[in-house]
């Protein structure tokens, strides 16, 4: 069964660091789960992947940004899409960055294995649609920022 939450509020009222707090409280209790060695429902046994979509490249960079200041997600996000529309200070987050890093060629099954191996990936509603995002495993969470920015159908992209 899917469920849906609709955040909405006038600018400046929160809605980015709700985004960062729901994505830290999936993590913590992915974490506390695995610490205390409970037994997780089946197709849980890798960390809950989380997909953070927005009409616009600006808004996925500010959350972004929100994100990376958690020391605990440095490791866990990359940023899906084309690298040099990117804000420069997220460009170290950003899949060709950390490809390079890794001494790994930017071709598609290279950026499968890293969206596989990161569990909250960051993307414009159409970039959610490149072949590789749509190939690596799917997403337990998706959140949209923005939403009401963004056409209906367009908002159905990351489905």
């Amino acid at each position: 069964r899917r469920h849906i939450t609709l955040i909405q509020g006038p600018p400046g009222t929160g809605k980015t660091e709700t985004i960062t707090g729901m994505v830290l409280f999936v993590q913590y209790v992915y974490k506390t789960i695995e610490a205390k060695g409970c037994l997780r429902p089946r197709g849980y046994e890798q960390p809950t992947r989380i997909l953070i979509c927005s009409p616009s490249n600006v808004a996925i960079d500010n959350v972004l940004e929100r994100l990376v200041q958690h020391p605990s997600l440095q490791g866990c996000v990359v940023r899906i899409g084309d690298s040099k529309a990117s804000n420069p200070k997220i460009h170290p987050f950003t899949i060709d960055a950390l490809l390079s890093k890794m001494g790994r060629r930017s071709d598609r099954d290279n950026r499968v294995d890293l969206l596989n191996i990161r569990p909250i990936a960051l993307c414009t509603l159409n970039s959610s649609s490149l072949e590789y995002a749509l190939s690596s495993d799917p997403y337990d969470v998706l959140i949209v920022d923005e939403a009401s920015q963004a056409t209906e159908l367009s908002t159905l992209i990351p489905f």
